[in-house]
């Protein structure tokens, strides 16, 4: 057993939790996009409260429309608890996350945790769409909320199967 699967089983075992982040990003400048991905994660992921690690990789932009790209960034992450899981879904809203390990946190089936932590998110997404619908012009409101139907564009075409041998015919 090596050094990283004895703590992620020694955190587990102390009720951390294994999951993954799935973050996006969208903008003009293609090369910037994986810059500031790197930044989230490596400075500020990284940094959060209750994080023990963090790894993952960062996807090759894709041209969603002439001159707008979006990434995306898929992070695996130890939390020392709940709680710190919950935080870092507050705190940067990740487009995504699923629980790896453990199976049950609380007695709650893995289902469970992705439906309250995905709430969470939700909510913490809807708040700030409050804030901002009601402190930013109609313009830049406006275009915040073109950015958050690409971000769904986005989301469904970097989770999409890449092959077709994954569908079967009827």
């Amino acid at each position: 057993m090596n050094q990283v699967d004895e703590v992620t089983d020694k955190t587990i075992n102390e009720g951390g939790i294994l999951a993954k982040l799935y973050f996006d990003m969208h903008g003009k400048d293609k090369d910037g996009l994986q810059l500031l991905l790197t930044d989230l994660v490596s400075e500020k992921l990284l940094k959060a409260s209750g994080v023990v690690y963090a790894y993952g990789s960062i996807e090759e932009p894709i041209e969603l429309e002439p001159g707008l790209y979006s990434t995306m960034a898929i992070v695996t992450t130890l939390f020392k608890d709940l709680k710190s899981l919950l935080m870092v879904a507050f705190t940067f809203s990740p487009a995504g996350i699923e629980v790896l390990r453990p199976e049950k946190i609380y007695e709650l089936p893995i289902s469970k945790i992705h439906d309250i932590v995905l709430d969470l998110s939700s909510i913490s997404l809807s708040y700030s769409e409050f804030i901002l619908k009601n402190v930013l012009s109609k313009e830049d409101y406006e275009k915040i909320e073109k950015e958050m139907e690409l971000r769904k564009k986005s989301i469904k075409e970097f989770l999409s199967p890449k092959d077709d041998s994954f569908k079967t015919s009827s």
